[in-house]
C-alpha cells in the first residue's frame, strides 16, 4: 500500500529523510557480511575446530594400514674390542574390530562438524542482517527527531514573536519551548541507541561504522511469504535446519562410539612379516585379549550407551525448542503484517489531521501548538511504520534461518531493496 504524500509546512519536511540520507555503498549489507566473514573471531574458531575434526579421518584410516617399523643396534665387547651390528624390520597389520566402528564414528563426527560450521556461517549472516537493520532503524529515528527539532525551533521563534505582539500566551510559548527540550532529550537517547547498534555490528565485522548506512523507504516493496502455517514450515525445518541435522549426526556418532566401546571386549589380532640380520625371517600371527579386566569394559560400554541415549533426548529437546521458535516466529510475522497495515492507516489519518490543522491555523481557528503536535504525530507514525517494515525483514530472515535456507541469495535480495 503506497502512502500518499501531504505537504507539511512550518519547517517539517514531508519525507523526514526516512531513506537514511545518502547511501554509503561501501558499507551496504553485502560488504558488511563480507567483512564479518573475514573478521568474525567466532566463525574463525568454528572453522579451525572443523579442520581439526577433519583430521580424524586420517587417524581412523591409519588403523587399516600396515605399519612399517625397524631398528638397528651395535654392541661392543669391552674385553676383545670386537663389535657386532644387527638390524631388523617388520611390516605389521593390526586386526581390530573396534577400528571399523571408530571409522563410522569419525564419519559421523565430521558430518556433524561440517553442519555445525555451516550453521555458524548462517547464524553470522542472520546476525549481520539483524544488526544492520538495527542501525538503520536508529538512523531513521534520528533523522525524524532532527526534522522535528528544526520544525519546533521555527515554531518556537514564531510563537515568541506572537507572544510579544499579544497574539499568544506565555503558557503556549512555554509549552513549545518544553517540547523543544523534550525533542533534544529524545535525540540524545536515539544517538546513544545508534552508537550501541553500530557497536553490535562492529563486533562481527571488525570495522567501525561512522557513516549512515542505506536503508529502505516507506514505499519499498517487501518480500511476501504467502504460507505462514506451522505444519508447512515445520516439515521444511525438520529436513533442512542445520542445527537439527548436526544434532542428528551427533546421535549417529554417539551410537558408533557405543559400538566401538562394546567391541573392545573381543580379541584383537596382529599379523606381521619380520626380517632380521641375525636370524631367519618369519611371519607371525598373534591373537590377544582380556580374560578379566575388573569390569572396565562393561562400565565403559554402559557409559557410552548412556551417552548415546542422552544424545537422543537432546535431539528431541532441540526439535521441540526449534518448533517453538518457529511457531513464535510465524506469529511475529502474522502480527507484524497486521501492525504494518495499522501503521499505514494511522499515517494516512495523521496526514489528513495535519492538513486539516494547518487549514484551521490559516483560518485562525487553532494555534501553532496544535500544528506542531500534528506535525510530530505524522513524524512519529512514519518512524513506527518504517520500524515495522524493518522488523518484517528481520523476522523473514530469521524464519529462513530456522528453515535452513538463509543464504547469500537472500542477502542479495535485501541489498537490492536498499536506497
Amino acid at each position: 500500500m503506497r502512502i500518499p504524500a501531504f505537504p507539511i509546512t512550518f519547517g517539517l519536511v514531508a519525507s523526514l529523510c526516512l531513506t537514511i540520507g545518502t547511501p554509503v555503498w561501501a558499507q551496504a549489507l553485502q560488504q558488511q557480511h563480507q567483512l564479518a566473514l573475514e573478521n568474525d573471531a567466532n566463525l574463525k574458531a568454528s572453522l579451525h575446530r572443523h579442520q581439526s575434526i577433519e583430521e580424524l579421518a586420517k587417524i581412523a584410516d591409519a588403523a587399516f594400514r600396515p605399519v612399517l617399523s625397524g631398528g638397528a643396534s651395535q654392541t661392543f665387547n669391552m674385553d676383545t674390542g670386537a663389535g657386532n651390528d644387527s638390524y631388523d624390520a617388520s611390516l605389521a597389520l593390526n586386526l581390530r574390530l573396534d577400528a571399523f566402528y571408530a571409522a563410522d564414528s569419525t564419519t559421523a563426527s565430521i558430518q556433524q562438524s561440517a553442519l555445525s560450521f555451516k550453521a555458524s556461517q548462517q547464524n553470522l549472516l542472520a546476525q549481520v542482517i539483524s544488526n544492520y537493520f538495527a542501525v538503520v532503524k536508529q538512523q531513521a529515528q534520528i533523522d525524524s527527531i532532527d526534522a522535528q527539532v528544526r520544525s519546533a525551533k521555527q515554531s518556537l521563534a514564531n510563537i515568541q514573536k506572537q507572544n510579544q505582539l499579544g497574539l499568544a500566551t506565555q503558557l503556549q510559548a512555554s509549552n513549545v519551548e518544553n517540547n523543544v527540550q523534550q525533542l533534544h532529550l529524545s535525540l540524545l537517547q536515539a544517538q546513544q541507541g545508534l552508537q550501541q547498534a553500530r557497536n553490535n555490528l562492529t563486533a562481527s565485522t571488525g570495522e567501525p561504522v561512522h557513516n549512515n548506512l542505506p536503508g529502505i523507504s516507506l514505499v519499498t516493496d517487501l518480500p511476501a511469504i504467502d504460507n505462514l502455517e506451522l505444519s508447512h514450515w515445520w516439515d521444511i525445518t525438520q529436513k533442512n535446519n542445520l542445527n537439527l541435522l548436526a544434532a542428528t549426526a551427533g546421535v549417529q556418532k554417539s551410537y558408533h562410539d557405543y559400538q566401538q566401546t562394546d567391541s573392545q571386549k573381543y580379541p584383537t589380532g596382529r599379523i606381521s612379516a619380520n626380517h632380521y640380520s641375525y636370524k631367519n625371517d618369519d611371519i607371525s600371527l598373534r591373537i590377544s585379549g582380556n580374560f578379566y579386566d575388573g569390569g572396565l569394559n562393561k562400565a565403559q560400554t554402559q557409559q557410552a550407551r548412556l551417552n548415546w541415549m542422552a544424545s537422543q533426548q537432546s535431539l528431541t529437546a532441540s526439535q521441540r525448542s526449534t518448533k517453538q521458535q518457529l511457531d513464535s516466529m510465524l506469529y511475529n510475522l502474522r502480527n507484524n503484517n497486521q501492525q504494518i497495515e495499522l501503521q499505514e492507516s494511522l499515517l494516512e489519518t495523521a496526514n489528513t489531521s495535519l492538513a486539516a490543522t494547518q487549514k484551521e491555523y490559516e483560518l485562525g481557528v487553532t494555534d501553532l501548538v496544535s500544528v506542531l503536535e500534528a506535525e510530530q504525530q505524522v513524524a512519529t507514525n512514519k518512524v513506527n511504520l518504517i520500524n515495522a517494515r524493518y522488523d518484517q525483514l528481520v523476522y523473514q530472515s530469521n524464519l529462513m534461518q530456522l528453515a535452513g535456507s538463509l543464504d547469500n541469495t537472500d542477502l542479495l535480495v535485501l541489498d537490492g531493496m536498499l536506497e
